[in-house]
């Protein structure tokens, strides 16, 4: 039987790689903890075979590579105008996230608010309305505000999320109110 799953330090450091490709077993982990179908995965990459991602298969050689992958779960609620696609990503990386677009699209942006503070939710918006709310005290829940403004692809969003989220510690994510611009996230930290 021909070996699926194989070393070589010539490639990618030494990293478990899928035998005869420079795939690393630690992307096709990741890409399918993050909301990535198998489907999807042999159209994005056709030199894949179907066994090869097999997760059952990645397990039995004990290579799963998961540290990457945030551990806390975190709550969040998704304005209308966020991609289905990062909440999909959001979900399958284990938060509970809570769809507007499946709630109640008349809701008011005040109604978010307390539903926020009273779950304890990050709320996800591109609405800039939310920046001004937060001003007042009583408004100060946690806000990632996505302002990018010449980008609408559903991927490239879900892309700045992600990282934002990846690398910023839950302590500030859920005590500030957070601007992803093209260039830069800032986090506005709320005074105690």
């Amino acid at each position: 039987m021909k070996k699926i799953i194989t070393q070589n330090p010539k490639i990618l450091g030494g990293k478990p790689i899928i035998a005869g490709t420079r795939m690393s077993v630690e992307v096709i982990l990741e890409s399918l903890a993050g909301g990535m179908s198998m489907e999807e995965m042999l159209r994005e990459y056709p030199f894949l075979k179907k066994e090869h991602i097999q997760a059952r298969l990645l397990a039995k050689k004990k290579v799963i590579c998961l540290r990457k992958l945030p551990l806390s779960h975190m709550k969040f609620i998704a304005d209308v105008n966020i991609p289905q696609l990062l909440i999909k990503r959001l979900i399958a990386l284990n938060h509970d996230v809570l769809d507007i677009k499946k709630h109640n699209l008349e809701i008011s942006d005040i109604e978010i608010i307390k539903i926020a503070k009273n779950e304890s939710r990050v709320i996800l918006t591109r609405d800039k309305d939310y920046i001004i709310l937060v001003q007042f005290p009583k408004y100060q829940v946690p806000i990632i505000a996505i302002r990018l403004i010449n980008q609408t692809d559903a991927q490239y969003i879900t892309d700045k999320v992600l990282e934002f989220i990846k690398n910023n510690k839950e302590s500030t994510i859920l005590n500030s109110l957070t601007v992803i611009r093209e260039n830069a996230a800032t986090s506005y930290q709320y005074s105690a």
